[in-house]
């Protein structure tokens, strides 16, 4: 499977999930868990993107070498 084949089909994989959770918070909001659905919506409007194992690799050597550098101080 290629990178981009694989990129539409976790955001693909995304969409279901955030459909699935979004009818949750309807069925809860029907029922009368205001309160509850509400923090579905939060809880699903707060999820990262998604991401390829690749892109979260690259992301955290990124966090590395910012922290590495913060570490080392100012160079002249």
């Amino acid at each position: 499977m290629s990178a981009e084949r694989g990129k539409e089909t976790l955001i693909e994989t995304r969409k279901n999930v955030e459909r699935g959770w979004w009818g949750v918070s309807e069925i809860l909001a029907a029922h009368g868990q205001k309160d509850l659905a509400a923090e579905v919506e939060r809880f699903v409007s707060r999820m990262p993107p998604p991401r390829s194992g690749r892109e979260l690799i690259a992301e955290e050597l990124r966090r590395h070498v910012r922290d590495a550098r913060a570490r080392e101080g100012p160079t002249r």
